[in-house]
C-alpha cells in the first residue's frame, strides 16, 4: 500500500514537472526580452493618473506626453518587447496597475512577435482588453495602432511583409475596439505620409525628434480629451 502510493506521488510530480516544462516551452520569446516600468509622484492623490502601455515606440513619445500632461496628469509607464499572446504580458501589465488607480489607460501591441497568426493576435487582444477592465474597471481606455514599418531599401517607403503585418494588425484591432467600445487613437495614419521624414534613420520602426514630438502630442490630445470626459 505505502509502495503504491509512493509510486503514485513520484509520479504526480514527474508529470507535474513534464507541464511546467511544456508551459515553458509553449511560449516563443525574441532573442532578448525587456521590460521598463515607471510610477510618477506615487504619492500624489490630487491629479488624475494615466498609463501609457506599449513598447519601445511608447519610450519614444512617453516623454513629450509627460512633458504636454505636466500638472495635469501624472504619467506612468509600461513598455515591454512581450508579444501579445505572451502571458508574461499580462503579469506585467497587473504589476503596473495594482494599487494604482488609473483615470486613462492608452495601449498598444503589435510590432513584437512576429511568429504570432492573425487569429492569435485577435483572441489575445479580446482577452487583453477583458483583462484591463478587471483590473481597472474605471479606466478610460484608448487604443493606439501600430506604426508603420519603414523599408532600408532605396526609393521604398515600407516594408512590404512586415508592413502588411501592421495593417492587418490594425484592422484586427479595428474590429476588437469598435465592439468593445473603445476609441481609436491612429498613430499609424498620423506619421505613414512622411515616414521617411520622420524616423530616426532609412529602414528604423524608431522615431526622430519630430516623429516623437507628433505622436507625443497626439496621444496627449486623446488623453486629455478622455480626461474631460470624465
Amino acid at each position: 500500500m505505502k509502495m503504491s502510493i509512493v509510486r503514485i506521488f513520484l509520479a504526480a510530480v514527474i508529470l507535474g514537472g513534464i507541464a511546467v516544462a511544456n508551459s515553458q516551452t509553449a511560449v516563443r520569446r525574441e532573442t532578448i526580452e525587456w521590460c521598463n516600468l515607471r510610477w510618477e509622484n506615487t504619492n500624489d492623490q490630487k491629479l488624475p493618473r494615466v498609463l501609457l502601455i506599449g513598447d519601445s515606440i511608447s519610450v519614444g513619445y512617453g516623454g513629450v506626453v509627460k512633458e504636454r500632461l505636466k500638472g495635469k496628469a501624472n504619467v506612468d509607464t509600461l513598455a515591454t518587447s512581450k508579444a501579445i499572446s505572451d502571458p508574461g504580458w499580462l503579469k506585467e501589465t497587473a504589476y503596473a496597475i495594482e494599487g494604482y488607480r488609473h483615470a486613462v489607460i492608452h495601449f498598444n501591441n503589435g510590432l513584437h512577435g512576429g511568429h504570432v497568426t492573425g487569429q492569435d493576435y485577435e483572441s489575445s487582444l479580446r482577452d487583453y482588453v477583458k483583462k484591463l477592465r478587471e483590473l481597472a474597471p474605471h479606466a478610460k481606455l484608448i487604443w493606439a495602432n501600430t506604426t508603420p514599418v519603414p523599408s532600408s531599401q532605396k526609393g521604398v517607403a515600407l516594408d512590404e511583409k512586415g508592413n502588411a503585418t501592421a495593417l492587418a494588425r490594425n484592422a484586427i484591432a479595428g474590429k476588437v475596439m469598435k465592439e468593445a467600445g473603445i476609441p481609436i487613437n491612429d498613430l499609424y495614419g498620423l506619421v505613414v505620409g512622411d515616414i521617411e521624414r520622420l524616423t530616426a534613420s532609412k529602414g528604423n520602426v524608431h522615431y526622430n525628434g519630430k516623429g516623437k514630438t507628433l505622436q507625443g502630442e497626439a496621444v496627449a490630445d486623446a488623453i486629455l480629451k478622455a480626461l474631460n470626459q470624465r
